[in-house]
Parts: structure tokens; sequence; C-alpha cells
């Protein structure tokens, strides 16, 4: 190891702390970005010659530099070897400050001459520097400034240095650029399949990151790109920046009704929230309040109902109830000539209006809804996956046989309205699932008239002779059941077929 201390200009006596010295006194003239020949020639000479002295201070071969220390020295060159390899920073127990205790640079790393004797990488402090550059510059200063850290010099360690910059910023989440995440892969030697970092992982790492960025103050134009595409570009900045102040916010009740009163406001904040980040949105708690996001999820989600969307409808009535209300009692108060004794009683209309108004509303709502669900329980596809598909199936002859039963007990009135909802049913059933439509514009409006005629001619047999109402049902359940036997009889054959007994082989 002799020519190792030639090259650093040292004697064969030289210590540790010389070899050091000498080390970063010619790191000064060989820079890596202007001879990275002569920086690896440098390198590799330093190396050997810092294993030659602590071996030969081991071994204790020269008693003159033989130290107490020496045998945490020798424990200290393992970790560059061992602790930074892959295998262990892939793992998912390996953290920066775990890490940081076993992982002890020389002064090598250091651009200037120093007196102390063991000046060791502060590798949590630095991979915070360098996230901080990655979020704040741009990306020509981003790689002049990693292009100008000697603790990257080391063509050993800058690729174990890249990796923990990984797992920080994966375990982190810090908002960084697409461009600069690009600049940081390119300058780690991470930018192609050979570098053993997996391509998906890094592609998920980058969007997460450039979501985050996309989600400070001041970047509201690339995020409207991202998650309100399907927006007209004029109207793509004024409505993320809206809803990302409402998500920034605090949540709270009142002022979350308020914001969405406008029709259409809900489903258009859950579209939004969604594309942001969908079930997963407290993992940018830091960037918006997730119980507001939150919020926004289920009041906008018109597929299941929930107490979020529940509440936005109650607000819309009264808020609708009360405006008309209000301006409608004013105006009569205003232009009506109410006699003196009259004036209590129109008080008292008013209130039941206004106290009964928004009820009455919100009921109408829940029948609608309900009324919906139920067609498309019934109108679904064979094969969708629905509640109680048994049930489903054998609904419309169900309802007709109840609606017979119950008119031999003399319920007319009952049976009548039963039969009808059995023939509404399988005709909106059959009609849906052959696609059938029905069109009036152009000269079809002729047959506008006609149509209703017929249609409450039907509602009135139906409510009148019910066993004529539920043999429609069940006929127009045939045919509908007909059409689709292929996809009945397999969906009764997976429900009902036998498990298999297993042979054990």
């Amino acid at each position: 190891m002799t020519w190792a201390l030639d090259a650093l200009g040292l004697a064969d006596d030289a210590d540790e702390r010389d070899v050091k010295r000498a080390y970063a006194k010619q790191l000064k003239v060989t820079r890596p970005d202007e001879d990275p020949e002569g920086f690896q020639r440098l390198h590799d000479a330093y190396r050997y010659a810092l294993e030659h002295v602590r071996e030969r201070a081991w071994r204790g071969d020269d008693e003159e530099g033989v130290s107490t220390e020496t045998p945490a020295a020798v424990e200290e060159l393992a970790p560059i070897e061992q602790i930074a390899s892959a295998d262990v920073l892939s793992g998912p127990e390996a953290s920066a400050d775990s890490v940081a205790t076993a992982i002890a640079l020389d002064t090598a790393l250091a651009s200037t001459d120093t007196e102390e004797e063991d000046d060791a990488l502060d590798l949590p402090a630095f991979l915070d520097q360098c996230i901080a550059h990655l979020s704040q510059d741009d990306p020509a200063s981003l790689r002049h400034w990693l292009e100008s850290q000697p603790a990257l010099w080391s063509l050993q360690m800058k690729p174990h240095i890249g990796r923990w910059l990984l797992q920080a910023l994966d375990e982190r989440g810090s908002p960084v650029s697409s461009d600069n995440f690009e600049v940081m892969l390119k300058f780690f030697d991470m930018d192609h399949v050979l570098s053993g970092v997996d391509p998906w992982f890094l592609q998920s790492l980058g969007y997460r990151l450039q979501l985050r960025h996309e989600l400070q103050p001041g970047h509201e134009r690339e995020l409207g790109n991202r998650i309100a595409a399907d927006t007209p570009l004029h109207e793509r900045l004024d409505l993320v920046r809206r809803a990302m102040k409402q998500l920034r916010k605090p949540f709270s009740w009142p002022g979350a009704l308020w914001f969405g009163l406008p029709y259409g406001r809900a489903s258009q904040m859950h579209r939004l929230v969604w594309n942001l980040g969908g079930d997963h949105v407290e993992h940018f708690r830091d960037v918006i309040d997730v119980p507001q996001a939150k919020f926004w999820l289920d009041a906008g989600d018109t597929s299941r109902m929930s107490t979020p969307r529940r509440a936005l409808v109650m607000a819309r009535c009264v808020a609708l109830i009360w405006i008309v209300g209000l301006v409608a009692l004013a105006v009569r108060w205003l232009v009506a000539d109410i006699a003196p004794d009259e004036r209590g009683t129109e008080a008292m209309q008013a209130l039941m209006l206004l106290a009964g108004g928004p009820v009455v509303a919100y009921a109408l709502w829940e029948c609608w809804v309900a009324i919906r669900a139920y067609l498309r329980w019934q109108c679904a596809p064979e094969g969708a996956d629905v509640r109680s598909p048994m049930l489903r199936l054998f609904w419309v002859p169900l309802l007709a046989f109840v609606s017979v039963l119950v008119n031999s007990m003399e319920f007319s009135a009952v049976a009548g309205f039963l039969a009808l909802a059995a023939c509404i049913t399988g005709l909106l059933r059959l009609g849906r699932r052959a696609n059938f439509t029905f069109s009036f514009a152009g000269w079809r409006l002729l047959f506008v008239l006609p149509f209703l005629k017929g249609a409450t001619g039907l509602i009135v047999a139906g409510l009148l002779t019910p066993y004529v109402s539920a043999l429609l049902a069940v006929i127009v359940w045939l045919i509908d059941a007909l059409r689709h036997t292929r996809a009945i009889r397999e969906a009764m054959r997976m429900r009902f077929r036998r498990p298999v007994a297993d042979s054990g082989t």
C-alpha cells in the first residue's frame, strides 16, 4: 500500500489523521467536475491508504501509530460496504435517522481543511438540505447545487446517498416538481432500468411529489390541468382556486353547507377531490383539511346515501323554501289589503309554510331517491352486482301474486296499487334492459297526446281491475326472462352449484 501513501505525499509512518489531511488538501486541486479520472485515482489512493494505516494500527506493527480507538475505527469502515447496500436500503425498516448513526464519512468529503479528528457527515441534515433545494430551486439551480456538494463527489457513496434521498422523499412526501425530480434522478444515475431501482416506484413517487407541488399555493393552473381536465379551459383556474380555498379551511358544518348551496357544487367538489386522491386524501393532511375533503367525497356521491348528502339537501330545501316564501309573503303584505283581525292568521300560515315547507320538500326528495334506487335495482343488466339477486329476479311475479291475494281479501284499492306497481316495474324493466327509448322529437310530437291518453288509461284500468294489471305484469316479465334465459341460467348455476370435493391431490 506504499503507492497510496506516495500518491498522497505521505511517509510510511503516517497515521489516519495525516491521510485525511493530505486528501483534503489535494481535493482542492483535483476536483471531480474538472478532472473526473484524476479524482477517481485520488479517491482510490485515499481509500487504500486509510485501510492500510487502520490495519497497521490494528495489528500493532507500528507502536507509535497504535491508538486505543483503533477497533472503533475498523468497525467504522464496515457500514460503507454493508449498511449502504441496496438490500438494506430497500427494506421497509430502513430509515434516514436509523442509518445515519451507522454511516460516518471521513474529512475528505469536506472541501476545507480541518483540525478535527473525526469529521462525520450529518446525513439527516444533509438530506433535509437536499429536499429543501428540491422543493424550492429551479432545475438549473438545483443541478448546480448538487454538482457543488463535496459529499456527492465520492463515486462510492453517491448512489447510496441517492437511495437514501429517495427513501426520505417517499417517507416525507415533500413537494417536488417533475422537472426537479428528473434532474435528481439523472444526477444520481437512476433514470434508467439498469440503476436497480424499481421503475414503477419511481413513477409513483414522481407522481405523488408532483401532485404535492401542485397543491402548494400559486400552482392552481397546473393543478387544474390535472384534476379538472373535463372542465372548459377558461373556467379551470377559478374553479380550482375556489375549491382549494375551501379545502384548506378547517371543516365546519355551517361553512360547508353554505359553500355547497349552489346546485352542482357538491358533485363538482366530489369529482375534484376524487381526482386529487380518492379515498387516500389523508396522505395530504399537511396541505388540505382531511375532514373537509371527506365531507365532499360523501356529499357528492350520488350512488349512496350519507349524512353529508342528506344535510346538504336539507339546507338547499330550507334555503329555497325560505327565499320563495319570504318573497311571496312580502309581496302579499305590501300589495294585499289585509284586515287587522286576519294578520294573526296570515302570520301563522307563513310560519307553517316556512317550517313545514322544507320538511315536505325533503320528504319528496327522499321518495324520488328511493324510486330511482328501486328502478336501478330492477333494471340493472344480468350479471351486475346487486343486492338480493334472487328476489330481484322474481320480484315482478311476486308483486302480481300478492296483488291477486290482497284483492281476494276485498282490499281492492291496495290490490290495484300493487298490481299497477308490478305492471309499471315490468314495463320499465323490459324497456331499460332491451334499450328501448321513447323520442317525441320532430314529427313524433303528434303522438304525445295519444301516448299520454294510453298511459292514463292503463293506470286507471290497473287501479280498477288488478287482475288485468297483474296478468300484464307477468307477461312482460316472462318476455324479459326469455330474452335473458342464458344469463339467468348461468347465474342460477353459479349460485346453486355444489362445491367440488377436495381429493387431497
